[in-house]
Parts: C-alpha cells; structure tokens; sequence
C-alpha cells in the first residue's frame, strides 16, 4: 500500500495501532499472581522480534528469568497463514 496515495497513510495508522496482546498486558502492570521458580527456556516469537521490535515484551510480562535458547532465531515456519493452508487432513 505504500505507493497507493489513498491508502498508504491510512495504512500507517491502521499498523501503529496493533500490537501484540503481551504488550498490553505488560502494560497494564498486573500483578503476578505466583512466584515460579524453576528455569525455564523462551523463544521468543518472530513476528514480535522482526515486525514488532518487542521481543521482550512477553518475558516481562512473565516476570521471569529464563535460559536463552542456544539458537533462539529459528524460525519455527508457523506465522501467518501457514498453518491454515498447509493443514494435515
């Protein structure tokens, strides 16, 4: 949409708004409920490491600290549509 003048800033609005759920809710600084003391490993998602720039949004959300995977930037293949269109019958 950025070389449609009619939609390209409407469409820079529209992307400015969303963000993933663990932001808000980070932002909302709800109180944790229970204490979790065990290690633990996170990969953080692609879309809110790539798009968003937010990868750690959903640890602080979590309230954690965790064992960083050793090759935490593959890619797991499951964004967008493609589990809707590579389904298994």
């Amino acid at each position: 949409m950025a070389d449609d003048t009619d939609w390209a800033e409407r469409a820079e609005q529209f992307a400015r708004k969303n963000v993933d759920i663990s932001v808000i809710l980070r932002e909302l600084r709800l109180p944790c409920t229970k204490e979790i003391n065990k290690v633990i490993t996170y990969q953080p998602s692609r879309h809110m490491t790539n798009v968003q720039k937010r990868e750690n949004k959903p640890l602080e959300l979590l309230g954690i600290t965790y064992l960083e995977l050793p090759d935490k930037n593959m890619c797991c293949g499951s964004a967008g549509i493609y589990n809707i269109v590579n389904y298994i019958e």
